[in-house]
């Protein structure tokens, strides 16, 4: 099923045409801030939005007070 969807519905491709502007770098340093960066997002996204619902469930039971 994944390979039927169209090229630019894919999530997990970047788009080239969006860093044609950014420079690009040899150095490795700007590599390994740029894989930290996305491991870091990568749980503080759900870590984030898991907060937010245990936040709301818990103020919809009525469980902070």
């Amino acid at each position: 099923m994944r390979g039927t969807a169209e090229p630019y519905l894919r999530w997990d491709l970047p788009d080239p045409a969006a860093d044609r502007a950014a420079p690009a770098s040899d150095d490795p340093a700007v590599g390994v801030a740029h894989l930290v960066a996305q491991i870091v997002m990568d749980i503080a996204g759900p870590v984030f939005w898991g907060a937010l619902a245990l936040g709301l469930i818990a103020d919809v039971l009525d469980l902070l007070r």
